[in-house]
């Protein structure tokens, strides 16, 4: 998927830095693309020197940042060749993010999921999706937990999570 920095726009021009996206713009169409499996080029405009514009360049670095920061601190992972994972935690951890991967070297089996979080002892459904396949990026509120479960509702055949992880 690609797109671009600017807001409806493609290519740099003189006085167009009012159009570069905010921050949360870029990070939406990262879990909208990556999360869904797919490759996200955001485009590169040089200006008529043939270089990146210094606040081009900033605002790449800030979103690279950002999403470096969502895989710093992972809480657990795991995989399996079954319907149903599940990991603790140890002690209860606040999670944000959850990553889920197919190996789709067999195939994207899954056609539908949920994701449950263990809190004070009980499973309480935090995300549902359609299909995993290569990546799947379930952003969820800030909810501390003492663990996770993956439950396939639905597939083609024996679900194989290469990765299931809580960020």
């Amino acid at each position: 998927m690609d797109t671009t920095l600017l807001d409806h726009k493609w290519f740099w021009g003189p006085g167009s830095d009012h159009m570069i996206k905010p921050l949360d713009k870029p990070l939406d169409i990262y879990y909208q693309s990556v999360g869904r499996g797919c490759v996200l080029l955001l485009n590169a405009t040089p200006d008529v020197s043939g270089v990146i514009p210094e606040s081009h360049v900033k605002r790449y670095q800030e979103f690279g940042d950002a999403i470096g920061r969502i895989y710093e601190n992972r809480k657990g992972e795991t995989s399996g060749k079954r319907h149903t994972l599940e990991m603790s935690f140890g002690k209860a951890a606040a999670v944000t993010h959850v990553v889920t991967m197919e190996d789709i070297r067999h195939g994207q089996i899954v056609r539908s999921y949920e994701v449950d979080g263990l809190i004070d002892g009980t499973w309480r459904k935090l995300a549902e999706g359609t299909s995993i396949g290569y990546k799947r990026i379930d952003v969820v509120a800030s909810t501390v937990l003492e663990g996770l479960r993956l439950h396939v509702t639905q597939s083609v055949g024996q679900p194989v999570i290469k990765s299931f992880a809580a960020y």
